[in-house]
């Protein structure tokens, strides 16, 4: 199966070589028909000259989060401001990721969180995040999305082949960890331009097309499991729960103030894989519809996600469902075991999920602990509903 695009010269047009299906919609919702998710364009490096001050300060975050100055240092940055940015986008994500970083080493440094954030950095960070359409807070997209560089520029986005731009506390198991979440995404790519052949297909009633997609699909989430298998390698349970977890929390509770921003403290959630929209475009490609605990918390987190990965999934959910053409087309044995087959793979990488869920939150919290996320959900209890949900949508 091909996992490449064409693009017409003189129109800008991509299609997929296999199908011809027009891709334009990927395009308009910043998605890449073969990274998914992640940039078409690898993430900047380094901003421009003259913003040094949130360059440095953010390498140092490791050191200074280690020895408990990251505030003290953070709080001293001067004012800078971050319109010379606007107009290129790459640049604005460098910006959203080094203040977010830099907002969350001040609230989060010290025994108690600071329930303020100086005006140097919350009217940069949330200009900078209003230019995006993101909340000023660090996000998937901050820690996963855009926080990676190729080891070999001309090599595959693998796990093997990936490097964090901006680690945060530091040390290898935060790394590995962050950067096998963006190997996933990378390796979940290619469904998403199948997403689209699948819908050309219902649309077009040829039941080739929606076959030939379910197949892509169910290739791209075993090479999903495969990288997600990976991450004990080098991310060791106790060190995840008790060093890189906690200080990625939630702004909780009585909130934070965004000094020269507002004077009401902002409350937002944590940094979470559900603010990927990698498996919940999965769910809606497939018809699948959570119920109403798990479905409302889903569709919470997108307001953490790239405002064009947002309006992909509005548009899926509200398109035709392949399981109702699929159920039509009650004869055709065939593309009901290839559906059937994408749903049972997309369990299966759930219920690895699950079990990792189980050894990096639940077992390490004792046995009187709860599995809870970086965002406060009983993940152990939340992905069991999403995964019997799913499996649920199998059409015997």
């Amino acid at each position: 199966m091909s996992t490449s695009t064409s693009t017409h010269a003189g129109t800008g047009a991509v299609t997929d070589p296999a199908t011809g299906t027009d891709l334009a919609r990927l395009l308009a919702c910043e998605i890449d028909p073969v990274r998914g998710f992640l940039p078409a364009r690898d993430p900047l490096e380094r901003l421009p000259a003259g913003f040094e001050p949130w360059e440095e300060t953010t390498a140092r975050l490791p050191s200074l989060m280690a020895a408990g100055r990251a505030r003290d240092v953070v709080g001293r940055l001067g004012p800078l401001p971050a319109t010379p940015l606007h107009g290129d986008r790459r640049a604005l994500w460098r910006a959203y990721m080094l203040l977010s970083l830099l907002a969350n080493a001040h609230v989060m440094d010290g025994k108690e969180r600071a329930r303020t954030l100086p005006r140097t950095i919350a009217e940069p960070l949330c200009e900078v995040a209003a230019a995006l359409g993101m909340p000023p807070i660090p996000t998937y997209a901050t820690l996963v999305l855009h926080n990676w560089a190729r080891v070999d520029a001309s090599g595959p986005l693998s796990l093997d082949n990936l490097v964090p731009l901006c680690p945060f506390s530091g040390g290898m198991d935060e790394q590995w960890f962050f950067l096998s979440m963006a190997a996933i995404e990378a390796a979940g790519g290619p469904a998403l331009a199948a997403v689209e052949i699948m819908r050309e297909g219902i649309g077009a009633d040829r039941p080739e097309l929606v076959s030939d997609a379910l197949v892509r699909i169910r290739d791209a989430v075993e090479a999903m499991m495969a990288t997600l298998r990976r991450i004990p390698e080098r991310c060791d349970p106790y060190v995840y729960y008790h060093r890189v977890r906690p200080p990625m929390g939630a702004w909780g509770e009585p909130g934070v103030v965004y000094e020269g921003v507002g004077t009401a403290p902002q409350n937002w959630d944590a940094a979470s894989g559900a603010q990927s929209a990698l498996l919940q475009t999965l769910d809606a490609a497939l018809g699948v519809r959570h119920g109403e605990e798990t479905g409302g918390f889903l569709r919470g987190m997108r307001a953490y996600m790239p405002p064009g990965h947002r309006r992909f999934l509005t548009a899926l959910e509200a398109g035709p469902s392949v399981r109702d053409h699929i159920v039509a087309r009650n004869d055709d044995e065939k593309l009901r075991g290839r559906y059937n087959d994408a749903v049972d793979v997309l369990d299966t990488f759930r219920r690895s999920h699950m079990g990792l869920t189980v050894r990096y939150l639940s077992k390490q919290a004792g046995p009187e602990g709860v599995g809870y996320g970086t965002g406060g959900t009983d993940f152990v209890h939340f992905l069991h509903d999403t995964r019997l949900e799913a499996s649920a949508h199998r059409i015997d």
